[in-house]
């Protein structure tokens, strides 16, 4: 229904110029109303490409391969999690990777729960070690590293290294080597080596495998305060 004819004091505004106002009021209302924003396009999904696809195929043979062969972390340049890791560089949701991954963690659980149960306390916490270095989010470390404590208890001992002198690699640092190593023999023990770089923490690690009656477990780790760790019962 239009509106009347509007009288006042000083104005006297006609029905049709009303009825003009009224329709392009509403014609305005009308469009205004009906315009909705333009959706945005959804983001468009990763695309890998063929080479990348190759890539991953090639990546996860020789994942598998050293798997299979217990080549899990070591050695450093053919190794399950090195390739496992170079496939989630090219995608990072890939499923076998991230399976893959999870079945090097249940391995070093495993063996760390049959050495536990055999007595080897000592290599025991070094798989566990191992298995918390590639995924410590690992919904079963925390049941094994109970169990673990349940069985035994770890005592350490440490020996901190001047880094100077490790980068020099001098005489001195070599003999204190070498009595480490006579100290991991006596204790049957396990180390962790803290080195301020990969080179210098392998170095140390071939000092001390010389210097001892049977090849070392040890645990690389970088740190800028050099030291060695001997965990043992």
């Amino acid at each position: 229904m239009l509106p009347t004819m509007i009288e006042d004091k000083d104005y006297n505004v006609s029905d049709n110029v009303i009825r003009d106002a009224f329709i392009v009021f509403m014609c305005v209302l009308t469009l205004t109303g009906c315009q909705t924003p333009a959706p945005e396009d959804p983001a468009a999904p990763e695309v890998i490409s063929t080479t990348s696809n190759e890539a991953i195929s090639t990546l996860l043979a020789k994942a598998e391969t050293a798997l299979a062969n217990n080549r899990l972390t070591t050695p450093i340049d053919d190794n399950a999690y090195l390739w496992y890791l170079q496939v989630l560089a090219i995608d990072t949701q890939h499923e076998s990777a991230n399976t893959g991954i999870s079945d090097i963690v249940e391995k070093y659980l495993s063996w760390a729960i049959s050495n536990s149960d055999t007595g080897s306390a000592a290599r025991a916490f070094d798989y566990l070690s191992k298995a918390k270095s590639v995924d410590e989010s690992h919904p079963s470390i925390a049941a094994v590293e109970a169990y673990l404590s349940s069985k035994t208890t770890i005592r350490t001992a440490r020996f901190p290294i001047d880094r100077t002198q490790l980068r020099e690699k001098n005489t001195y640092i070599q003999s204190k080597l070498y009595e480490i190593a006579e100290e991991i023999d006596r204790l049957e023990a396990s180390i962790v080596i803290h080195a301020p770089t990969d080179s210098l923490g392998r170095w140390i690690y071939q000092k001390l495998n010389s210097n001892t009656g049977s090849r070392i477990s040890a645990i690389f780790e970088i740190s800028n305060n050099p030291q060695i760790v001997l965990q043992y019962e």
